[in-house]
C-alpha cells in the first residue's frame, strides 16, 4: 500500500509538471529544469518497465532549450529501442559544454533502425520533427540521429553559444 501511495504521488507530480510544460510549449527552460522534468517522467517509465536502466552524465546544465525537447527523444529510445530488444538495456542522457556549444546526447543500445527504410510519412515522425523545428527556431539548435539495425541509436542536440 505504501508503494501504491508513493507511485500515486509521483504520477500526480509528473502530471502537474507536464501540464505546466504544456501551458508553456513555446517557452524555453534551463538544462537543469529540463533534466528535473525528464527525471520525473523516467520515474514513471521505471515503474512500467522495472528493468529499464537510466544513466546520466551531466556536466552542463546552464543553457536554455525549448520545453519538452529531451523527453520525447528519451521516450523514443525506450519505446522503439530498448523495449524492442530482448533483455532491454540502458538509456544514457548526457550533456557537456564543448566551448562553442552545448551538446546533449540521448543514447540507447536498443535495436536501432535503418534510416533509409523509414517511410516518408510525416505523421509517423511528428514528434521528432517538432523537436527539430523548435530547437532551430527557438535556440538556433540542431539535432542529428545516428543509428543502424542492431547497433542502437544516438540523438545529438547541439545548441550554439551566444
Amino acid at each position: 500500500q505504501e508503494r501504491s501511495a508513493r507511485i500515486a504521488q509521483e504520477v500526480a507530480e509528473v502530471t502537474a509538471a507536464l501540464a505546466a510544460l504544456e501551458a508553456e510549449r513555446d517557452a524555453t527552460r534551463s538544462g537543469l529544469e529540463e533534466l528535473e522534468n525528464l527525471k520525473a517522467y523516467l520515474r514513471i517509465e521505471q515503474v512500467r518497465f522495472p528493468n529499464l536502466k537510466v544513466e546520466y552524465d551531466i556536466t552542463a546544465e546552464d543553457f536554455m532549450l525549448p520545453c519538452l525537447s529531451v523527453q520525447p527523444l528519451v521516450e523514443n529510445a525506450i519505446k522503439h529501442g530498448i523495449c524492442k530488444k530482448k533483455g532491454g538495456g540502458p538509456v544514457t542522457v548526457a550533456s557537456r559544454d564543448d566551448g562553442k556549444a552545448y551538446i546533449i546526447t540521448i543514447t540507447d543500445d536498443g535495436v536501432g533502425f535503418d534510416p533509409s527504410a523509414i517511410p516518408n510519412d510525416e505523421r509517423q515522425h511528428i514528434g521528432i520533427e517538432n523537436v527539430r523545428k523548435r530547437l532551430q527556431s527557438m535556440v538556433k539548435g540542431s539535432m542529428k540521429i545516428e543509428t543502424a539495425p542492431g547497433k542502437g541509436t544516438t540523438v545529438t542536440i547541439t545548441i550554439p553559444k551566444g
